[in-house]
């Protein structure tokens, strides 16, 4: 019997909250066919849990191998390291591989919608641009990971858990009886299951490990590293210098493979550069610039105030922050918000100087 609302291709993952959105969609009304992206060779854990969700909830049930575009990404991840940045592997895979295998299994199949578990929500504004909203659960929001997903994807896409609280998703699964209901949350990076991200990167890099100076703001040598690429902006933990003060990773220079520290007020800043801008609002029809928005540069991070400078062709910009902000990290993204919606985001490239030598 020919479902009322039409077909959906849910992207499940195993855990809890695909799985509940996976329920949510059938009840109400959709024809649900779920889907699990294998992104190793040799399989993953979520697929023998995703697999029991989908008889259990009663729905068709398909997995895609994307094992080899997966490690075309995890080497984009790699050289971002060796650069002396620090990636988001998330933000990639939502942009290159998550939404359009999604909406490509869905025209194969006859759907016109998808759906996934994540924490957001989409508006449709009167201009006809789809934007990432920011979910209802604040601390469980994703809208920071979605920026740059294309307007093709945000078209037919539905986020079922977008009105709901994360412990709200657990009591559906646990009443309604899905498998994973007391699932724990994946952490940190999904494909990285039994190693650091740095042991990680000594299998898929050894590249990597390649001595260098730590030097502090003065240039003196204060120790040694192992490769710059196990080391982020802000990190206090590991660097091996003596001391009574602590001293905090203040840049990484690829060029001269070097760690440059300093104390904890040198880890702040208020200005720094975007590239590879993605924009889910149109940068041509603003009225006037600078915007004075709210950005974002973690996850983790409430947004906060700070004006925005475009360059002439949209695809970089320069952000001020209002008061000085620590650990602005190049690699990371920073994402862009009027209020609760997405505006744009793109990569930190730069950053300015230390507010402690202002």
């Amino acid at each position: 019997m020919k479902s009322a609302k039409g077909k959906i291709i849910v992207g499940m993952s195993g855990g809890v909250d695909s799985s509940t959105a996976t329920f949510l969609l059938k009840e109400e009304g959709y024809e649900v066919i779920g889907l699990f992206m294998r992104t190793v060779p040799e399989g993953c854990c979520g697929g023998p849990d995703a697999g029991a969700v989908a008889q259990k909830v009663g729905i068709e049930y398909h997995e895609m191998d994307c094992a080899a575009e997966f490690a075309e990404m995890i080497s984009c991840w790699t050289s971002e390291y060796l650069r002396g940045r620090t990636p988001n592997p998330c933000v990639m895979c939502n942009e290159r591989l998550r939404f359009v295998k999604l909406r490509e299994f869905a025209k194969e199949h006859g759907a016109e919608k998808i759906a996934t578990g994540h924490y957001a929500r989409i508006v449709k504004r009167r201009t006809g641009r789809y934007h990432i909203a920011r979910a209802k659960d604040l601390r469980k929001d994703q809208s920071y990971f979605l920026y740059a997903v294309a307007q093709e994807e945000l078209a037919p896409t539905i986020f079922p858990n977008g009105t709901y609280t994360k412990k709200k998703i657990r009591q559906i699964a646990a009443e309604v009886g899905i498998p994973v209901a007391e699932k724990p949350d994946s952490q940190d990076i999904c494909f990285i299951r039994n190693s650091s991200y740095a042991d990680f990167l000594k299998e898929c890099a050894p590249e990597a490990s390649r001595p260098g100076p730590i030097v502090d703001t003065k240039g003196n040598v204060l120790g040694e590293h192992p490769g710059i690429a196990f080391f982020t902006v802000g990190q206090r933990r590991g660097l091996g210098i003596a001391g009574g003060v602590p001293y905090y990773v203040i840049r990484l220079e690829a060029e001269t493979n070097t760690v440059v520290v300093g104390k904890k007020p040198e880890t702040y800043a208020r200005e720094f550069w975007v590239e590879e801008m993605k924009w889910m609002a149109d940068p041509e029809a603003a009225d006037e610039w600078p915007k004075k928005w709210r950005v974002a540069i973690r996850s983790t991070q409430r947004p906060r105030t700070a004006e925005v400078f475009p360059e002439p062709d949209y695809n970089r910009l320069r952000v001020v922050y209002q008061s000085p902000v620590r650990a602005i990290t190049p690699g990371q993204s920073a994402v862009l918000y009027e209020r609760d919606l997405v505006i744009a985001g793109g990569l930190i490239s730069r950053v300015g100087p230390s507010v402690a030598k202002e």
